[in-house]
């Protein structure tokens, strides 16, 4: 058991899963790092994927009457008011999606394990798929920072954003588990300073100019 978790460290040393709760700046980070040559991996984006091609299966067992929406922001949108309403129907969600996610993110660090990979992970310590992932950037904002901002960027009402927030672990629980923690609890500037020390930290720990 000792030997395999050696292995599994090892062939993963170079592998950051970057998480956080909801609107406390995984994307803003990501594309950071992708300017700085970081190779970047997005469950979101290849959620948002997998999503539209088992839309149709998808609609079917969360019991979705209305077929027509135009845009993917409104399929999803009605997804989040069943399951955030509804653990049973998360649970469906899951089911259909989450294999399919864990496939191709492993294919993208094997065709680039040689590589610093960043992978995002939104859920990361609310499931264990990924537990072989040891290193965990962790971005970090208070809950009513983070919250204020997800009312904003998706027009919700508090209520909507709360459901949406209290079905994460708290992000207070999150940073005890961090390897590397990067706070974004102040303006742009000074989130982007911390992301680029922590980047170039990484480079020089294995051994990147």
């Amino acid at each position: 058991m000792l030997q395999k978790f050696k292995r599994v460290k090892r062939y993963y040393k170079n592998i950051y899963v970057i998480t956080s709760s909801i609107a406390c700046g995984k994307s803003t980070f990501l594309n950071i790092a992708k300017e700085n040559e970081i190779f970047c991996i997005s469950a979101d984006e290849i959620s948002s994927k997998v999503f539209c091609y088992k839309w149709k299966q998808i609609r079917k067992k969360l019991n979705i009457s209305n077929s027509y929406f135009k845009f993917l922001k409104e399929k999803k949108r009605a997804v989040a008011n069943v399951i955030f309403n509804d653990k049973t129907a998360k649970k469906k969600l899951e089911k259909i999606m989450h294999s399919k996610i864990k496939k191709e993110i492993l294919k993208k660090i094997k065709q680039n394990k040689n590589k610093i990979i960043f992978v995002e992970i939104p859920l990361f310590f609310e499931n264990s798929n990924y537990n072989f992932l040891l290193n965990k950037i962790v971005i970090y904002c208070p809950y009513e920072l983070s919250l204020t901002r997800l009312m904003n960027r998706n027009n919700l009402t508090e209520f909507e954003a709360k459901l949406r927030l209290n079905s994460q672990l708290h992000i207070d629980k999150k940073i005890k588990f961090a390897s590397y923690l990067i706070k974004n609890d102040g303006n742009l500037e000074d989130f982007k300073d911390n992301s680029l020390k922590l980047i170039q930290k990484l480079k020089e720990k294995h051994g990147i100019s």
